[in-house]
């Protein structure tokens, strides 16, 4: 269920962006405009890629505010704690009840997470999601993480939103697709995203 969660978030969370800019916390790092280098993908060779990424490898700040609220250097409202995580409440948040997940390891972001690790902190968020939802009586959850400023990350440590939904609260939805994925475009891109494994 672990490796589930992984990665549907990895696939699709990042979507919910423009949600991260309600965060106080999120709002401490200075914004970027910058488009994904990686947009026009298809025109790239798999060597191509792999120096992109290689150059756009995002470092963990060890002056980021979650690291100073794990270490107790900054107050929060702290929902539970694990040897792994902390869960809290978002300073300033998009709606109420809206949350945080942050491993307690320096990590800049998910890829960064070694797969135990990872098992660990992603185990928690069901009970998270639920408690939230279950708090404020929300009908559904979001639950999204950001990798990276292009994606809408500007504190330098993982974590995960948890936000609570309910129809017509005006918040952003996942967009709606503009067409099927051709055979030809879904076979080319499966093959580099198999490469990468």
């Amino acid at each position: 269920m672990a490796v589930f969660g992984f990665c549907f978030l990895l696939f699709s969370l990042s979507l919910f962006s423009s949600l991260a800019c309600a965060s106080a916390f999120v709002r401490l790092g200075k914004g970027s405009n910058s488009r994904s280098c990686c947009q026009n993908s298809r025109r790239l060779s798999l060597p191509s890629l792999r120096t992109i990424a290689m150059a756009t490898k995002i470092e963990w700040d060890p002056e980021n505010v979650f690291t100073k609220i794990i270490n107790g250097q900054i107050p929060c409202y702290k929902i539970f704690e694990t040897e792994d995580a902390i869960a809290i409440l978002d300073a300033f948040p998009s709606v109420q009840g809206h949350s945080l997940l942050i491993p307690k390891h320096n990590v800049a972001t998910v890829m960064d997470m070694e797969p135990e690790v990872a098992a660990r902190v992603l185990k928690e968020l069901p009970r998270l999601a639920k408690a939230v939802q279950q708090a404020v009586g929300a009908e559904g959850v979001n639950i999204f993480q950001n990798n990276g400023r292009a994606a809408g990350q500007e504190v330098m440590h993982a974590h995960f939103h948890v936000v609570p939904r309910t129809s017509g609260d005006g918040l952003m939805k996942l967009p709606g697709s503009k067409g099927k994925i051709e055979k030809e475009d879904a076979e080319a891109i499966l093959a580099k995203i198999q490469e990468g494994l």
